[in-house]
């Protein structure tokens, strides 16, 4: 029993070391910090100046929107777009090599882009607050870390379902980019949509970054909504990845 102790504190610290280099590895890179930190905090300040003076309201349905926003691209962009690098890359067989297993290193991937967007968070909230007078309340708090973590996973998956669908790098890059600003700006992440003109109520309705917005908002009817998007992507990506491993295995 003690060695399997042992063996545990083992693991664990091999995890965190692993999330810590994860975390270094991505402040290097300028425009992952960039549109991870910066960019959300610049485009709360913005969109709160010309609409949220006197709203509260609004400036609290932003600061969502803009969480669910920075969910979305990590998850398109940081954890599914670097995942299939390091398939074409080769680097996943030297990790296979390495004293610690692969999901390993994956958990810790995802690990580390989580803590670097509730640190994104933590911006949004001081700004709000010292800037706008916008407080949040513990349920509230709540709402956006559990939307943040059922987020990501979907977004995760999604990201991984169209790295790997054998595209050349620059039409994946772009379909990726289409679906990602589609998703933002047809749905309620800026502005209610669906109020504004009921026309798009259908689009945003079916569309898969709503169910986020609601969790994150407080309504958790929307988190079965969720997890099934997420299996979805997770079930697809299946095949897809088993596609890929056949068609690479075949060069």
């Amino acid at each position: 029993r003690r060695s399997s102790d042992l063996n545990k504190i083992r693991k664990m610290k091999v995890l965190i070391a692993s999330i810590y280099y994860q975390l270094l590895s991505s402040m290097r890179i300028k425009q992952a910090v960039f549109f991870t930190v910066i960019f959300p905090a610049f485009i709360f300040l913005i969109f709160s100046s010309i609409w949220g003076i006197n709203n509260k309201e609004y400036c609290v349905f932003l600061l969502t929107g803009i969480c669910a926003m920075t969910i979305a691209s990590d998850g398109l962009f940081a954890i599914g777009g670097v995942i299939k690098q390091y398939y074409t890359s080769g680097v996943m067989k030297f990790i296979k090599v390495m004293p610690y297993n692969i999901i390993t290193h994956i958990i810790s991937l995802v690990f580390s882009r989580m803590i670097y967007i509730l640190f994104s968070f933590v911006i949004l909230f001081i700004l709000g607050r010292a800037i706008f007078g916008v407080t949040l309340n513990v349920p509230q708090y709540l709402s956006i870390l559990s939307g943040s973590i059922l987020g990501l996973i979907e977004f995760s998956f999604l990201g991984l379902l169209l790295s790997f669908t054998n595209m050349k790098a620059e039409s994946e890059k772009g379909l990726i980019n289409i679906i990602y600003f589609g998703l933002i700006f047809l749905s309620d992440t800026f502005y209610p949509m669906t109020e504004i003109n009921p026309v798009f109520e259908g689009i945003v309705e079916f569309s898969p970054i709503t169910p986020v917005l609601k969790v994150l908002r407080g309504d958790y009817t929307y988190t079965l909504y969720l997890a099934l998007w997420a299996a979805d992507f997770m079930i697809a990506f299946y095949f897809c990845f088993k596609r890929f491993q056949v068609k690479r295995s075949k060069q």
